[in-house]
């Protein structure tokens, strides 16, 4: 957690190359955001620093919980293997599994595209002009501790404005695809960003009339509708989703 002594080491380019040089070809480093605890610099940073340690770089979501929401940053040397193909295979192990007996989002690789957030090679741009975080200048050190302004915290609506439209209509340069169209993983993309809308339009809103606690609750049937609509071999039900 970013709260914590010491963290800012494990943020750094120092310690994200270090851990590239163990790896594989094709091997796999994931950096666990939790960004309830972020706002847009402190994320803005620390992508920046793992855009510059892995050319092949997706964000996945770790939930849908639109108060405490947590984020995976998973970087490799090679492109990502996301076909359908591979994510069966995946999702047979046995670990998959037992996961799948706890979460549906682990039952199918339509499912699974719903935790997809975007290619950030894609939008590499975007976070080219925040610093990096090193052990020479390590400004997650300072900045970690602090708490986000109220609305400035990467969470619900503040979270799917700033980083849930960028990846829209953004290409999937880190993703290898097979026989898998790119419109599928864009389709789980939307998908689960509607499923994240709605998971916010059902959070009950204090000091909100019935009128509104009833409009608002509209908006999430509307928002998950449109969720199965984009991604129909998706088996999720609200329910599914903890809320």
């Amino acid at each position: 957690l970013p709260s914590s002594e010491g963290t800012s080491a494990l943020y750094s380019r120092d310690f994200l190359q270090t851990a590239a040089s163990r790896l594989s070809p094709e091997g796999l480093f994931c950096l666990w955001l939790p960004l309830y605890q972020h706002d847009e610099t402190m994320a803005g940073i620390v992508i920046r620093t793992f855009l510059e340690v892995f050319p092949n770089a997706i964000a996945l979501r770790g939930n849908f919980d639109p108060l405490q929401p947590t984020m995976a940053l998973i970087g490799s040397r090679a492109p990502l293997n996301l076909s359908n193909e591979f994510l069966a295979q995946r999702l047979a192990s046995e670990g998959a599994r037992r996961a799948a007996s706890e979460s549906p989002l682990f039952r199918s690789p339509a499912n699974f595209r719903l935790l997809f957030q975007g290619d950030l090679a894609a939008v590499r741009e975007d976070f080219a002009d925040f610093p990096a975080i090193t052990d020479d200048r390590p400004i997650f050190a300072f900045i970690g501790p602090r708490v986000p302004p109220h609305g400035k915290a990467l969470r619900g609506n503040t979270l799917l404005n700033w980083f849930g439209r960028r990846f829209q209509a953004a290409p999937l340069p880190s993703c290898r695809l097979g026989d898998t169209a790119a419109e599928e993983v864009r389709g789980g993309l939307d998908a689960g960003n509607y499923y994240f809308s709605a998971a916010i339009q059902n959070l009950p809103l204090p000091g909100a009339s019935t009128e509104q606690q009833l409009s608002r609750l509209r908006n999430a049937a509307s928002a998950l509708q449109t969720a199965q609509r984009l991604s129909p071999a998706s088996s999720l039900v609200f329910g599914d989703l903890g809320f």
